[in-house]
């Protein structure tokens, strides 16, 4: 388990920012929780804290933030300032929101060496848009895959069209697209051994060829998604909500 120096941003009092240098754990020994009832418990907090505060989510639905704390030997926790201050502006109403809840926990457990209690840090996704529309009990909540109209023997086909005489031999390519709340693919993106100019050409011609989709759903309510195809294997294709 790596030990490393992080500076921390005290989390009580944002108006009064102190920092400080330690060793801390990197994360969690193996099977360790770090809030009361494991990651269910958090996930049920968390949904309670968004609907009793009435925290509103993202105008982007598909706006996230994985926040990071250290939790403390005495359960108190302090936030760790992201260096990565371009990914904090692009999805700073997901942060400012992460700050939000975070600060209504207070069943953190900290974490334990030869039972002795020491400071670890916790990582903690925060999507405000399932946390907002989440039944009182998460695993509850239904979440259904984007789908293809014409079936997925259809998809695979089209995609070996547009792909036919354009591969190498032994090359693997990974198409990657977005699936909006419309049901409109966007945002193309293909891994392999073609130029700027050709990703393109390929990425439009996907866009043009590909069409009429179901989009996902969480609770019945329209989400992006990422639909992923190995298109050098036989493989269906993964999605990512």
């Amino acid at each position: 388990m790596e030990i490393r120096k992080i500076f921390l941003l005290t989390f009580i009092v944002m108006a009064n920012i102190l920092y400080s240098q330690r060793n801390v754990l990197d994360s969690y020994p193996y099977q360790q929780n770090f809030y009361v009832g494991g990651l269910d418990g958090l996930k049920r907090e968390m949904v309670k804290i968004v609907k009793e505060q009435n925290i509103l989510p993202c105008e982007r639905s598909d706006e996230k933030y994985t926040i990071e704390v250290l939790v403390n030997e005495d359960s108190s926790i302090n936030y760790i300032r992201n260096s990565d201050t371009l990914m904090v502006h692009n999805n700073k109403c997901a942060f400012d929101i992460s700050l939000k809840v975070i600060s209504y926990l207070k069943e953190w457990i900290p974490a334990k060496v030869n039972n002795v209690n020491v400071a670890a840090i916790a990582k903690i996704k925060i999507d405000p848009f399932q946390l907002y529309h989440s039944k009182e009990d998460p695993s509850k909540n239904e979440i259904k895959r984007p789908v293809y109209k014409k079936g997925m023997e259809d998809f695979e086909y089209r995609l070996g069209v547009i792909f036919k005489d354009k591969m190498k031999v032994d090359e693997h390519i990974k198409v990657d697209f977005t699936v909006n709340e419309t049901g409109t693919i966007e945002n193309v993106k293909i891994t392999g051994e073609y130029s700027d100019i050709e990703k393109r050409n390929l990425g439009r011609e996907i866009l043009q060829t590909i069409k009429g989709w179901i989009p996902a759903t969480f609770n019945g309510i329209p989400i992006k998604s990422t639909v992923g195809v190995p298109i050098s294997q036989p493989k269906d294709p993964y999605f990512t909500l």
